[in-house]
């Protein structure tokens, strides 16, 4: 952010550098913004290197001033001073770099769900969605936005902020440009490497949420326009209509290949998420519906915690419907848990399993033995299940009997090991019974093996 704030004012300090005559404030302001190029350096930022570059750069060519030219040359110096500066450098291209891996896949997901919704954008927490439907399953990360302005921005307003972003970037760049090439106006060929440096850095970065940048958003825009009517009104600049037909055309293509990507991502991914913004019921469907599994869990929404989502998005990826509710303890809960039992067994192609974790396993366990649907269940596991409750219609051991199906009662301390056992005793039938010690599930974080388990993929040392 800091890089961002930087590259804008000395941007419009380099401005003034190219336009002042008086030697002696020129020469003062040339320091002052080398020593500005040098604590840009010190941010390490690579968008901010190649941002403050690309500016210099396209200054240079457009005015061939022998001062940007010593301007890039003491910021290339100013990398290679600095510890590490030249690594830093060099990882600019290093699209295997994890945090530029990222910021790749975040542009994929992000034209996905543009792609999704263009018109008015996505209305909830864009980063959590992309999180559980796009994001990689083996990477744990936490979103708020997608780490680029434009971005950002087309995914929370839709496609066509997205393309009104771009248009007044490149209408700014287009008539600068036009600007410096009627009458080689140097203030116009450095206004305009400014604004390739806000494009360039608004890429790979989200800082319009900030304050102080979106400030000095405003005042960069303010000055140019500024600028132009000055030019315009003084007789200076002749505009052109292509300097508005081909910014138009580039923000439109622009936006047309995003939702074009977008659409082929969604197109081609493994599984869908329903409902993702219900604190209530977070729903995962794959394609094929192989395998269907139904996770009750209670409590906070735990499915906010980062370390839950890659397991449950690696099995959603692996062609297994994956059904998540959030239930309340008591008869509530265990209404809920009889309701969505009963609509998922009797749409289900196959027989489902049914996980239940802490204080929802009870009810879970209660509803399975009231259920008909026992038929269209493959197994239950119940984690750190409590066998008794004040009342007799919400106690477990008052309905273990009644399962006629498998039951997993998994658990990680003496007291749950405990309801484990005097539910196992409780049941005629102890076949059906499994006690396993699983320390590595809890409420936050349940671990691949659980799921495997679910699916009859693994087995577990078990304890009765």
């Amino acid at each position: 952010m800091l890089a961002a704030f930087l590259i804008l004012w000395l941007g419009l300090l380099l401005t003034v550098v190219l336009t002042i005559r008086r030697n002696s404030l020129k020469v003062i302001l040339s320091f002052i913004l080398i020593a500005g190029q040098f604590i840009l350096a010190l941010t390490y930022s690579r968008g901010g290197f190649a941002a403050w570059g690309v500016c210099l750069i396209l200054i240079y060519v457009l005015c061939r001033r022998k001062i940007i030219g010593g301007m890039l040359i003491a910021f290339i110096l100013s990398i290679l001073v600095i510890p590490d500066g030249c690594l830093r450098l060099e990882s600019i291209a290093d699209t295997g770099d994890g945090s530029i891996l990222h910021r790749l896949w975040l542009w994929r997901g992000g034209a996905g769900i543009m792609a999704d919704f263009p018109w008015c954008g996505y209305p909830h927490s864009a980063g959590k969605y992309y999180e559980l439907q796009y994001m990689p399953w083996f990477i744990s990360e936490n979103y708020r936005n997608f780490l680029s302005d434009t971005l950002t921005i087309g995914v929370k307003y839709g496609a066509v902020a997205f393309a009104g972003c771009w248009l007044v970037i490149f209408t700014f760049i287009s008539s600068l440009y036009s600007n410096w090439k009627q009458d080689k106006a140097v203030a116009a060929a450095a206004l305009s490497g400014v604004w390739a440096a806000v494009a360039a850095s608004g890429i790979f970065s989200t800082f319009y949420f900030v304050r102080a940048i979106f400030y000095s958003y405003l005042i960069l825009l303010s000055v140019s326009s500024a600028y132009l009517f000055y030019r315009l009104k003084a007789g200076f600049w002749r505009p052109e209509k292509k300097i508005y037909v081909i910014p138009a055309a580039a923000s439109l293509l622009l936006t047309a290949a995003v939702l074009v990507t977008g659409q082929w991502v969604n197109n081609n991914l493994k599984y869908h998420v329903s409902s993702v913004m219900d604190n209530e019921n977070r729903c995962f469907f794959s394609n094929s519906g192989k395998e269907k599994i139904l996770y009750f869990f209670a409590g906070p929404v735990l499915l906010a915690e980062n370390d839950f989502f890659p397991d449950v998005r690696k099995w959603a990826d692996n062609n297994t419907d994956i059904l998540l509710y959030k239930i309340d303890s008591g008869e509530d809960g265990l209404n809920k848990v009889k309701d969505k039992l009963n609509e998922a067994t009797r749409k289900a192609a196959s027989p489902v399993t049914v996980i239940g974790i802490g204080a929802a396993a009870a009810n879970v366990l209660t509803a399975t033995a009231q259920s008909a649907g026992q038929c269209n269940i493959r197994h239950l596991l119940l984690y750190n299940c409590v066998a008794q409750w004040p009342f007799e219609h919400l106690s477990a051991i008052n309905f273990i009997d009644m399962l006629k199906i498998p039951v997993y009662l998994l658990y990680d301390n003496p007291n749950s090991q405990n309801d484990a056992k005097l539910l196992s005793e409780k049941t005629k039938t102890k076949q059906k019974i499994q006690l396993v010690r699983c320390p590595e599930v809890n409420e936050y974080h349940i671990q691949e093996s659980v799921f495997k388990l679910a699916l009859q993929e693994d087995e577990f040392n078990e304890t009765h």
